[in-house]
């Protein structure tokens, strides 16, 4: 008897001590999984599909499924983070509200990336209500400075720059422990690069990077977003070489996340660093690189689109069923198919922002190809490896001939078909051994390059200034800036601004159109 009591009693306390352990365990590795989130996504994937086949408790698959949604939109995928964070909405936010909570911000965040803001505000005021009218068990002061954050990230997204200053520094006056936060500094650099406060804005993005490094698990998904914002902050002040530096260190970075929308701004950044210094080589590397990325991430986020649209809708479909009233059922169509016409607008509406946008960017870099033809006018720290120089040139001659080609620069007669360098040397009353070696020593180019770039500097002149050029046939306006044919201007004018004469007169023609209204 007293051994069958034994035996009983020793297997209960086995059995607890296995189903603690494995409870303990589970626990252990969803911490895992949740501190891997912004460092390795990938590992976070794998330990919550893992979890979700072992086990059975609600709270703990709810939470899997936020950490694999978190983990997805890390790696800038929608469609999964759309899947995972949806299925979070069977959560009771009377029991689980700081899951609620998250929950409500990521989708929140994932439907103004799509182009869906009023949902986007539907679920930031439904996670502001949930803040104020449950009881959440998590730090009130973090998650009310996620709440901050998340509208100071807007502010700066919709160019409140100032307005978004002003509530950061709220939010340090009120706390001196937010000034330890990274994305304190990070959203602050954002905001004074955007209004021109260089110096202050690489202070505050340094220390945003210096903050990362010392915590024991770095997140490599805002320092990917750090180091582009001072890509972006030193192409701006043509510091290209630093440029260059911080966003070879973002293109190793990001492989540790797979981030294809990332990747894609990383290689956007160095194609026009690479384009403003004039390599030629890496402008077109990167520049190919960007443009199948962009395609790439366009495609993910049509899906993506389709996909939560697909899901609201849905959801109001479902509301509808308990609505008996026939006003309230045609109210709430109406609701969806204004939700459509508005996502249809606001996606079209964005694609004309990024034409636009690629519009004015192009013009800024052909604004900065002028000066090109200067060395002195070049950006600070960079420098034209010249081949040694093997020619000697007396230096009166040398001044002479740069007067010349100074007058030859503003004058039209780069538009001659017959123009070549032995040409030009005779009419400068030099040989073309001085003018070559001359033209290379100033201006970096050899002596077609130099005269193609002052031919289609002088067409996209015409094409700005005169109305009548957006309407002439390429063929005229590649007679008319000195080409022999259509196809030879055409591609050298694609290698120089990047994209086809018709598409630059197109996109001209728009912005014009704009401004007209």
């Amino acid at each position: 008897m007293i051994y069958n009591f034994f035996c009983s009693n020793y297997i209960k306390f086995t059995l607890i001590f296995i189903f603690s352990t494995t409870i303990f365990a589970q626990e252990s590795l969803l911490d895992k999984a949740n501190q891997s989130i912004y460092s390795s996504p990938d590992e976070s994937i794998k330990i919550a599909k893992h979890l979700l086949h072992t086990t059975e408790d609600e709270k703990s698959i709810e939470a899997v499924n936020l950490i694999l949604a978190k983990a997805y939109f890390i790696k800038g995928n929608y469609n999964n983070s759309i899947d995972y964070v949806y299925k979070v909405q069977q959560v009771d936010k009377d029991f689980y509200p700081n899951l609620s909570f998250e929950a409500y911000l990521l989708k929140s965040t994932l439907s103004h990336l799509l182009y869906l803001d009023a949902q986007a505000d539907i679920y930031f005021l439904k996670a502001d209500k949930l803040f104020h009218e449950h009881s959440i068990s998590d730090s009130t002061q973090t998650l009310d400075f996620k709440l901050s954050l998340f509208k100071i990230n807007k502010e700066i997204e919709r160019q409140q720059n100032e307005k978004a200053l002003k509530s950061l520094d709220s939010l340090s006056n009120n706390n001196n422990e937010f000034k330890k936060n990274i994305n304190f500094y990070y959203f602050k650099g954002k905001a004074l690069n955007n209004l021109n406060a260089y110096n202050l804005a690489e202070l505050n993005l340094d220390k945003a990077l210096e903050l990362n490094e010392d915590q024991a698990m770095p997140n490599t998904f805002i320092k990917v977003k750090i180091l582009l914002e001072l890509a972006d902050l030193y192409l701006k002040t043509k510091k290209n070489f630093l440029s260059e530096e911080v966003l070879i260190k973002a293109l190793s970075e990001v492989k540790k996340i797979d981030n294809n929308r990332l990747r894609k701004n990383i290689y956007k950044y160095l194609s026009s660093n690479y384009l403003v210094i004039g390599n030629k080589e890496n402008h077109k590397k990167y520049n190919n690189k960007f443009l199948k990325f962009d395609e790439i991430v366009e495609n993910q986020e049509l899906e993506a689109v389709n996909k939560l649209y697909n899901i609201v809708v849905n959801q109001q479909e479902e509301n509808l069923t308990f609505k008996k009233n026939t006003f309230f059922r045609y109210k709430y169509v109406a609701i969806i198919i204004v939700l459509s016409i508005i996502t249809i607008c606001m996606f079209f509406w964005y694609k004309s922002f990024e034409e636009k946008r690629h519009y004015k960017s192009i013009i800024n870099y052909i604004e900065v190809s002028r000066d090109i033809f200067s060395k002195n006018t070049l950006p600070n720290k960079v420098k034209i490896k010249s081949k040694p120089k093997k020619i000697i040139i007396p230096k009166e001659t040398e001044k002479i001939i740069l007067k010349k080609l100074k007058k030859f620069e503003n004058s039209t007669k780069f538009t001659s078909k017959e123009m070549s360098l032995a040409a030009l040397a005779s009419q400068f009353d030099t040989n073309t051994k001085y003018l070559s070696e001359i033209i290379n020593r100033h201006y970096g180019d050899n002596f077609n390059t130099f005269i193609n770039k002052l031919r289609i500097k002088f067409i996209i002149e015409k094409l700005r200034t005169d109305p009548n050029y957006k309407n002439y046939k390429i063929s005229f306006l590649a007679e008319n800036s000195g080409f022999s044919s259509h196809s030879s201007f055409a591609t050298v004018f694609k290698s120089i601004v990047n994209m086809t004469p018709a598409t630059f007169i197109n996109l001209l023609k728009k912005e014009l159109d704009n401004e007209k209204y």
